[in-house]
């Protein structure tokens, strides 16, 4: 260009976002069918399982059936063996993991990237506690951990929009009767003044000019509000506003429960299978609850962009809710524990309003598929992800996977942790598993005591058939008279022997030693002396060494549940890397250095590089005296 003649404006972008993933009726089919079909398999191949998970969830919550042996009303009690054990190792686990805060740390894998670990690791822990609900979930994770032998977490990035409306007690101000077109728009403009918000255009929507439509930007994003203004008895002003806001920007986890993910059952984790990953699963599907408003929603705003017209009207608008069905075995579960708490769950029926609440099923496919067939049917085989209805069958969503979840390897966002690892298999041991022999024990012994008390109590007696009293079983009550003719002859009350129960101490002691051994326990753990044991304690030292002994098998356990929360991590941070707003502020939790501030800003810039994720926690954490040492 010449000299002193303006450079031309920069023309926008024109290349869009390129369309999704794509298939012909045909395709979304045999897609759906594939779906289902191994869904209802993979289902019926751990029926059993879950029967016997249902009957350790009962006998762990004291949900027992009626007992009439050996005699009628006999002794059913519930010892809470497995609870005393499993809350206690709970409370050991959330401790050490809440201990000590960040609680996973970020190692960079290259020495320029260094100087990134301190903003990853209080961004992380951020998004974790704050915006996950981390304590609450955590808490979740454990329990399934502890109980169930295996937890299970999902991963995903939210951006949750929602229209707010808000309130605003604004003064007195007399210029807004007699001008309102100058007044109000001064007015608005400092109700949304801060660092993030910039208002561009303000413009009456009312005669009165008391009601205005409000344009603006926040943090880069146009959206539209409306304002109006009502003068109160005291002569302050209210402002209602209205507007679309972002309400969650970032990564968030959900425990699972094991009756949603449904995998074939002789894989040993929910990672795409390879050379490094022989076993892992070919395909996960993890089940998932919708209503139909958010159905509708999501495919007005693009996320559910392979919904058409045609399949909403015909398929998916009448599909039938989840609840009191048997569609699913978390469906039945659900079912099974509210007659077990004495609750019905209800579907509301009547008004369109009601029905849009309706959850339905759907079923969200993470596996491989072949893309680009040529004449020949041959193609690319790709991970992808495909989310099915499942009540109408209809295909609403198919993704690439590294494209929602960027990683290499391809990496499914799922954590998982094993309280103690069958090799080969999903499903892992729990210590509800390995308390339930020792508590049915318990329970035997206890219930033989108190009926053989019960029986010694009630003596037993013979009459002669002769002796004129009324052939049936006669039930004496205390001060009751019952007439006979001969009171030494006619009747003989029998009386039960006095045989030594002392047996069932016994044993009920031998039962506590087995329990106390397998769930790691014993007097020292729940802060008492052992009997004769004193001497061994007297100082801190011997008593740490004692505990640290005691403690083996625990940091064992300890370090399988972090295996699990790492994984947690490491997916936090691959979605911020690609998802990641231009600038998250936040403020950092715990105390600052003298003269920071406590609140931060980072970009996906200074927060991307590769990361290893290491913890510091021991079992040591949950004993603030030995800390102290």
């Amino acid at each position: 260009s010449q000299a002193g003649q303006e450079a031309p404006a920069p023309t926008p972008y024109t290349r869009k976002k390129r369309a999704s993933l794509k298939f012909v009726e045909e395709e979304e089919e045999e897609i759906v069918k594939f779906v289902l079909d191994r869904f209802d398999q993979d289902e019926g191949e751990r029926q059993e399982w879950m029967d016997r998970r249902t009957e350790e969830i009962e006998e762990t919550r004291g949900w027992l059936p009626d007992k009439n042996y050996p005699i009628e009303g006999a002794s059913n009690v519930w010892p809470p063996v497995i609870a005393t054990a499993c809350y206690r190792v709970i409370s050991t686990l959330y401790n050490a993991v809440l201990g000590r805060r960040p609680v996973v740390q970020s190692k960079a894998i290259e020495k320029r990237l260094e100087p990134n670990q301190d903003r990853i690791d209080k961004l992380l822990d951020h998004q974790v506690f704050e915006e996950s609900f981390g304590e609450q979930r955590l808490d979740n994770f454990i329990n399934n951990f502890v109980f169930d032998g295996l937890a299970l977490a999902h991963t995903a990035y939210v951006k949750d929009t929602a229209v707010i409306n808000d309130v605003r007690i604004l003064p007195e101000n007399p210029h807004v009767s007699l001008y309102p077109e100058q007044a109000f728009p001064v007015i608005i403009g400092n109700m949304f003044q801060d660092d993030k918000t910039q208002v561009i255009e303000v413009n009456p929507s009312s005669e009165d000019k008391w009601a205005w439509k409000v344009k603006m930007e926040i943090s880069g994003e146009k959206i539209e509000a409306t304002v109006e203004f009502f003068e109160r008895d005291d002569r302050l002003l209210e402002a209602y506003i209205r507007r679309p806001m972002t309400v969650h920007d970032g990564p968030v986890f959900n425990v699972e429960e094991l009756e949603n993910i449904v995998v074939p059952v002789r894989c040993s984790n929910l990672q795409p299978p390879g050379p490094v990953n022989p076993n892992g699963a070919p395909y996960v599907n993890r089940l998932f609850s919708v209503r139909m408003d958010e159905i509708r929603r999501r495919w007005k705003d693009g996320r559910y962009d392979l919904i058409t017209q045609d399949k909403w009207e015909k398929h998916i608008r009448a599909s039938k809710p989840a609840i009191n069905t048997n569609s699913s075995q978390a469906e039945q579960k659900s079912a099974q524990l509210d007659a077990q708490e004495g609750t019905q769950a209800q579907v509301p029926r009547g008004t369109t309003a009601e029905e849009r609440f309706y959850p339905v099923e759907g079923i969200e496919h993470y596996g491989r598929w072949v893309i680009d067939k040529n004449e020949e049917g041959e193609g690319e085989e790709v991970d992808i992800i495909f989310w099915v209805l499942k009540d109408s069958k209809q295909l609403v969503r198919a993704r690439f996977l590294t494209e929602i979840y960027p990683s290499v390897p391809p990496m499914r966002p799922f954590a998982e942790a094993r309280y103690i690892p069958v090799p080969g298999r999903f499903y892992a041991i729990g210590l509800r598993e390995l308390l339930r022999p020792i508590q049915a024990l318990v329970k035997m012994l206890l219930d033989s005591n108190m009926d053989w008390g019960t029986i010694r109590n009630m003596p037993w007696g013979l009459y002669r058939a002769s002796s004129g009293i009324v052939p049936e079983i006669i039930r004496a009550q205390p001060g009751e008279f019952y007439p006979v003719d001969d009171v030494n002859n006619d009747m003989k009350i029998m009386t039960w022997g006095n045989e030594n129960n002392s047996w069932i101490f016994n044993t009920l002691a031998l039962a506590q030693q087995m329990g106390e051994k397998l769930a790691m326990e014993s007097d020292i753990n729940y802060g008492r002396v052992p009997a004769g044991k004193a001497s061994a304690l007297r100082t801190v030292g011997t008593t740490v060494a004692l505990l640290q002994q005691g403690d083996t098998r625990s940091e064992q356990v300890l370090r399988r549940l972090f295996h699990g929360i790492i994984q947690i991590y490491k997916s936090f941070h691959r979605l911020n890397r690609r998802w990641l707003p231009k600038e998250k502020e936040f403020r950092v939790l715990g105390m600052v250095e003298e003269g920071q501030s406590p609140y931060m800003k980072v970009s996906p810039q200074e927060i991307d590089g590769d990361m290893d994720f290491d913890f510091m926690a021991t079992m040591l954490n949950t004993n603030l005296q030995a800390l102290s040492q």
